[in-house]
């Protein structure tokens, strides 16, 4: 044993210090090499075209150069290299898919290669990171299996028809709102009002009370401008020194959980159910910035029915076993955003669609002239839409709010002669399909008879290149909850109102917003009116019309000059409850 501890000293002895900073810089440069160059898999890749990469960036400020929006450097990107091409996503090598025959065989025939979605942020709190990832978006394997088994009754006809009221209770309480605006003529941005409308009725139907609180506006607005505090991607150290926005989304996103997480346990006592492992999940987000979420839902039981409560009920399919706390929160959390964003950008882009298209919109009135103005829209009535619902399909094909899905490989496939390496990661361009003239006639041009023709031609390029809810067994789950919103909350507001564009605020086309999901950059401002739709409307609402204009006579004889000043201005929205409207500075203003 000696002898051995003599040999190791002699030979730490003989090596130079030269040689261990050799040996170190050989090291340092290695490992700037692989981490920095990705020479594997650039080789795995190489029969696949694309842009060339810089060192650790790779192609992402090109990305920037387009103002973040990957669409539209894929589009670039397209016309020199193809449909499927590779880029680097910092270090990250990407496929890009933007033929819809490859996108349908990795969703649907060969889903058992690609079966999972690829995380594209860096992880940031550990107990925050993991809710996420236990959350129906972003599960893998037999674990997403089993979640999807277990929500899936949630969305059946039952499901949707128990979830009705609370979208009609929220647009009623939308339309009211717009009422002042719309005797004044006044200008409202109508992206914000979608934004509150669609919060209200997922927020109430995922968590089973109302979330009218301006933490869960924070949340969802800022997951919606997720890829501009994506940097952390390119420089891995920032990671552990995040930026102020990312550290708000954080806390955000804590806020949420632990609203959810209250509520979660709430119901488990209530049902008698063992507390398991939730005490630590509390102590996790026991920070200052959570505690008065904590102490608001204390006593707060979430409503029968609501996503929390069946959910606490529910067993995973696969194990049989029931789900737990943080499972339970993760998947409530993915239904809230997910679904309020999507659905908001959907209702927003359709009124856009539809304001600037005078014969789609003759045609959509007409149908609602023949259900009748003052009908309420119920359940039962949402097939009687099918020129609403070609109007939605054709808005989705055009500003699809999920602009783009991914995908991982389990093994190696070649697919349509394309070598697929196992591990690679692959973006489908949604976005980038549903606009290509490789798929349909004309596709710049709002035109939902599309999908009013039934021919096999027409139906077979509808399933193929209509992708704006995914494809495959990961197709969204909340898809028929979004279209019966859809459908409820513009038939409710059009029964009442027309709507104009106010060109002086919005441009048109309007100027979009990069995110996780599209938005409006500065809203979509649109002006009320009420010409022949007045006599479609509620006493009531009738009687509040009436009071405004006497109260505006009133203020008009008393101050002139004021009023006049005032009717200059966009209307300051009510939204009630803790929502939100942007102001005319782009501030928001809340209650």
């Amino acid at each position: 044993m000696c002898a051995i501890l003599d040999a190791v000293a002699v030979s730490i002895a003989t090596v130079s210090i030269w040689q261990v900073v050799i040996g170190f810089l050989a090291g340092f440069f290695a490992l700037i090499i692989i981490d920095g160059f990705h020479p594997h898999a650039r080789w795995t890749l190489r029969h696949i075209p694309g842009p060339t990469p810089l060192p650790f960036v790779g192609n992402t400020l090109e990305v920037y150069r387009h103002d973040l929006f990957l669409f539209k450097a894929w589009e670039e990107w397209a016309e020199t290299y193809g449909d499927v091409f590779k880029w680097f996503w910092g270090p990250q090598p990407v496929i890009c898919v933007r033929d819809a025959e490859l996108a349908r065989l990795i969703t649907v025939k060969h889903f058992k290669t690609f079966p999972d979605r690829s995380m594209f942020y860096p992880p940031q709190h550990k107990t925050v990171d993991s809710v996420l990832r236990q959350g129906i978006t972003f599960s893998k394997g037999s674990y997403w299996t089993g979640l999807r088994g277990a929500l899936q009754p949630l969305f059946h006809s039952h499901g949707l028809q128990s979830y009705q009221p609370l979208v009609e209770a929220a647009v009623e309480e939308l339309a009211q709102d717009l009422a002042p605006a719309a005797a004044d003529g006044a200008s409202v941005d109508m992206h914000a009002a979608m934004c509150n409308v669609a919060l209200k009725a997922i927020g109430e139907a995922a968590f089973g009370v109302k979330l009218q609180t301006q933490e869960v506006v924070d949340v969802t607005l800022t997951f919606m401008l997720l890829p501009r505090l994506l940097k952390p991607v390119l420089y891995p150290a920032i990671r552990h020194f995040p930026p102020q926005r990312l550290r708000l989304l954080n806390i955000a996103r804590m806020q949420l959980f632990t609203a959810a997480l209250t509520l979660a346990r709430n119901a488990m006592i209530r049902l008698g159910l063992p507390w398991r492992d939730e005490v630590n999940m509390v102590a996790n987000f026991d920070r200052p910035e959570t505690r008065p979420l904590r102490e608001q839902y204390s006593r707060v039981v979430p409503a029968e029915g609501s996503v929390v409560d069946l959910l606490v009920r529910a067993k995973d399919k696969q194990t049989g076993q029931p789900l737990k706390a943080h499972q339970i929160v993760a998947q409530a959390n993915s239904i809230l955003v997910a679904g309020h964003d999507t659905t908001s950008f959907m209702l927003t882009s359709t009124l856009y669609w539809v304001a600037r298209s005078p014969e789609v919109k003759a045609k959509v009135f007409g149908e609602i002239e023949r259900f009748g103005r003052g009908r309420q829209v119920t359940h039962d009535d949402m097939d009687k839409f099918p020129y609403l619902e070609a109007v939605l399909q054709e808005s989705l094909r055009l500003s699809p709010p999920g602009w783009m899905t991914t995908r991982e490989a389990l093994e190696d496939i070649t697919l349509n002669g394309i070598a697929i390496p196992k591990g690679s990661v692959v973006y489908i361009d949604i976005h980038g399909i549903q606009r290509s003239p490789k798929y349909w006639q004309q596709p710049l041009v709002f035109m939902p008879e599309r999908f009013l023709d039934k021919s096999p031609a027409a139906l077979e390029r509808n399933q193929l290149a209509w992708l704006a809810f995914g494809a495959g067994p990961r197709l969204c789950i909340g898809y028929k909850f979004a279209l019966n919103e859809a459908k409820t909350v513009l038939v409710s507001l059009w029964q009442r109102y027309d709507f104009a564009l106010d060109t002086a605020r919005t441009p048109d086309p309007p100027l979009l917003r990069p995110g996780i999901t599209l938005g409006y950059r500065g809203g979509l401002w649109c002006k009320k009116l009420w010409g022949s739709y007045l006599s479609g409307l509620s006493f009531s609402m009738r009687t509040r019309r009436l009071q405004q204009q006497q109260q505006q006579q009133q203020q008009q004889q008393q101050q002139p000059q004021q009023q006049q000043q005032s009717n200059a201005q966009p209307w300051p929205l009510p939204i009630r409850q803790g929502g939100y409207i942007r102001n005319e500075s782009g501030g928001m203003f809340t209650s």
